[in-house]
């Protein structure tokens, strides 16, 4: 028997390992009387020798050690593993957005603010993709606004851990088309990335991405280049994303809170009081607090519901979060009177969330305005609170509402028909504007139908011309040696929209 770890479980040669052994890399041969070789990757190995019940029976050992090559984060030494100092170039190391452990080098689950840098990227290993062999990504901005919104860094030259060839490269992850794709690759490691190094430094704030259906990512990181310790470090993780479905990742950091998944919506800190009236008037000298932050999200419970998710926070003057306020909201549901109200208190972090009731698919928003805010010693003062939305002081007179909407239930699908991938098909034209409305799209025509060479149910064409088709008009035989040409189902060019 031989340990890599000792005292733990033995690992016999060509059986499955014991409770916390940890087998070699390599065995050179089976246990016999003959030289046995042994590859450790522990930098310890013990041998354990089965006694024998004969008379003057004796058992002779001779062993010998030799270091050939030493794990990640360690180097060769005087014919012994050291640690590597921390900006050492000679070690060998696991790649970024990964640690060693033991023997393996495992998903780093944390990130860091960094905020500025050359290279940026998004980032995933094979077991985060659908297919685990490609990542196809159709769309790849990186914005200087928190909102992806504004000022696009798109002067840079692309980078990737490798992709399908010619007409499948970085760029095309850059350029103005949805319709086309950086067909990603792995790359030694085993993981994919994509992203953009510039000249100089860019301070990047919103990474925007569209990854394609069925070949996308379930969750990934956006990593930047660290100088100092020429790395890449994770600067946000986005877990639960659907492929097919743009999203955007703001890169704007809560000092009191760590989710190890990025925020799908932006935490808008508080600016400069404007001029509106505050909904209580604080005294000369007396202790306020004000809404410094908001967080609207939504997401779906069931095929018929969805669920609004409010988080707030509460900070006195001097930006010093307030634990015990009690906030109290109301909420409507879009084109109903009908009020619901609802309160919650502030943790040690400020931080107070609203639960919300689920809401059924046929109301598309709901709608949440201020009733009041309490603490004991402290006046709420309205006009210091966030702006939210953007250039709107939030629960002001001009601004005395916000609305939540309705997670997008429409998901984009590049191949075979919806059913195939286990959505449902757009039943009307109404709603076949409305899902590419919901996706992001800008239609110039359409929604048009009665094409015999046009896939049954929602489509659109160079991102512009909608379809709607009846289902059963499309005639798999019809214009056969023509462009258009799709045998009746979903194509790279010509997607169709689907209720997820």
């Amino acid at each position: 028997y031989i340990y890599d770890r000792y005292p733990y479980s033995p690992v016999v040669y060509s059986s499955p390992g014991g409770y916390g052994a940890q087998k070699g890399l390599n065995v050179k041969a089976q246990c016999s009387d003959s030289n046995i070789e042994y590859t450790t990757i522990h930098n310890e190995a013990y041998v354990l020798i089965e006694g024998t019940s004969a008379v003057n029976k004796k058992t002779r050992l001779v062993a010998s050690c030799d270091v050939n090559e030493c794990q990640y984060g360690q180097k060769k030494e005087g014919g012994k593993c050291v640690p590597c100092e921390v900006n050492e170039n000679n070690c060998v190391r696991c790649p970024g957005g990964l640690y060693f452990l033991i023997s393996a080098c495992l998903l780093v689950e944390s990130y860091k603010e960094i905020e500025s840098s050359k290279k940026w990227r998004i980032w995933a290993p094979e077991y985060h993709t659908e297919k685990g062999w490609n990542w196809d990504v159709n769309d790849l901005k990186f914005y200087g606004s928190t909102d992806c919104n504004d000022i696009i860094f798109n002067n840079g030259t692309p980078i990737d851990s490798g992709h399908a060839g010619g007409g499948w490269g970085p760029r095309n992850a850059f350029d103005s088309s949805n319709n086309s794709a950086w067909g990603g690759r792995s790359d030694a490691d085993k993981l994919f990335w994509v992203g953009m190094e510039f000249l100089d430094s860019k301070r990047v704030k919103c990474v925007s991405f569209l990854d394609r259906s069925g070949s996308g990512v379930t969750q990934l990181r956006v990593q930047a280049w660290e100088s100092g310790s020429n790395t890449w470090q994770n600067v946000m993780i986005e877990k639960n994303h659907q492929p097919g479905e743009r999203r955007n990742i703001s890169l704007e950091y809560v000092s009191t809170t760590a989710p190890t998944g990025s925020p799908s919506t932006t935490l808008t800190p508080s600016k400069s009081p404007n001029t509106a009236s505050p909904t209580s008037s604080p005294s000369a000298g007396q202790p306020m607090m004000h809404i410094h932050e908001v967080r609207a999200t939504s997401v779906a419970t069931s095929d018929i519901k969805w669920r609004p998710r409010l988080l707030l926070k509460v900070v006195d003057s001097s930006q010093k979060p307030l634990e015990k306020v009690s906030l109290t909201v109301q909420m409507k549901k879009n084109g109903k009177n009908k009020k619901i109200k609802t309160k919650c208190k502030t943790n040690k972090k400020g931080l107070c969330r609203i639960k919300l009731p689920n809401i059924k698919n046929e109301f598309d928003a709901v709608i949440i305005s201020f009733v009041r805010a309490t603490a004991a010693g402290i006046i709420y003062n309205g006009s210091s609170n966030v702006e939210y939305p953007e250039g709107c002081l939030l629960f002001s007179t001009d601004c005395p509402t916000f609305t939540i909407h309705a997670p997008s239930r429409y998901v984009v699908v590049y191949s075979d028909n919806c059913s195939d991938h286990g959505y449902s098909d757009i039943s009307d034209a109404d709603k076949c504007s409305t899902a590419a409305s919901s996706l992001g799209y800008d239609i110039s025509w359409g929604p048009n139908g009665g094409y015999r060479d046009v896939v049954g149910g929602c489509s659109i064409r160079f991102d512009t011309d909608l379809f709607f088709n009846a289902q059963g008009v499309c005639d798999p035989s019809e214009s056969v040696d023509w462009w258009s040409y799709t045998e009746c189902k979903c194509a790279d060019w010509m997607p169709c929209f689907c209720i997820a």
